[in-house]
């Protein structure tokens, strides 16, 4: 039993001095991830590693080491927080089909006519993001828990030895979970 795993048995069962180590041991993963959402309005970067901060005090107590290592999860569902608080934030209601008005009051054919033809619109932005949110989670129900893990941080460019870090694997083990989640998602329909 590794002393990571020990320290986060201790806090799941209460150990307030284990849920703090824990919390410093996450410190810079959650910085790092809430860095990546700097442009959340209303939440600084401090106000987004305080509720990262929240939220791996809550997944230690319901942490289950058979859905995989903590520090993935904690990953997964810190970059799942963040997305959810930008979508909460208040959209600015702007048309981008009907006309608008311009210093000499003529009308003009909307802002749709503004948008750079080579710039992804909204609309594809929108899209691709549910492309993505389809594809993690086909890959989700695809790959086991480790497999998943390891394939979420590889999608993001982390080196292996940067996963094994993160997830507290060797690097032996996160090459062979990358190469079986590559023969499994080549055999499946995620690939056309």
């Amino acid at each position: 039993m590794t002393d990571l795993y020990a320290t986060i048995i201790r806090a799941k069962n209460g150990d307030e001095q284990a849920k703090e180590q824990l919390l410093l041991h996450y410190e810079k993963e959650i910085f790092d991830v809430a860095s990546t959402y700097q442009n959340v309005d209303g939440y600084a970067v401090e106000d987004l590693v305080q509720e990262g901060k929240i939220l791996l005090t809550k997944l230690i107590e319901i942490y289950d080491e058979n859905k995989g290592a903590l520090g993935g999860l904690l990953r997964t569902a810190l970059g799942n927080k963040f997305k959810d608080l930008a979508r909460k934030q208040s959209p600015v209601t702007v048309s981008i089909t009907s006309p608008t008005q311009d210093e000499e009051h003529e009308e003009d054919d909307g802002l749709i006519g503004t948008i750079p033809s080579g710039e992804p619109t909204p609309f594809d932005v929108l899209n691709r993001m549910d492309e993505m949110k389809s594809f993690y989670k086909s890959l989700q129900e695809l790959l086991s828990q480790d497999q998943y893990a390891v394939m979420c941080l590889y999608l993001q460019n982390y080196s292996y030895k940067e996963i094994a870090e993160r997830l507290n694997l060797s690097t032996k083990k996160v090459d062979n979970l990358i190469l079986a989640s590559k023969k499994k998602i080549k055999n499946s329909s995620l690939v056309k």
